[in-house]
């Protein structure tokens, strides 16, 4: 990636397929944040389905409601 940048500043690269390249890396990274997220709902809903004395003490510290 850095030659390309290099050439792009040289003029001797094509624009815009760096920029379809550097926004599918910037979609692929949203669509990792967004399984995280979606698994740490999920983990939570459990956690909530089926109270310990752990997890209300651990629910209590970590959980803005």
């Amino acid at each position: 990636m850095a030659k390309e940048c290099v050439a792009y500043l040289k003029d001797k690269i094509d624009m815009s397929a760096m920029l379809s390249r550097l926004n599918a890396a910037l979609a692929e990274e949203w669509r990792s944040y967004a399984r995280l997220v979606a698994a740490y709902e999920a983990m939570l809903a459990h956690r909530r389905r089926t109270p310990d004395a752990d997890d209300a003490d651990y629910l209590a510290r970590t959980v803005l409601c």
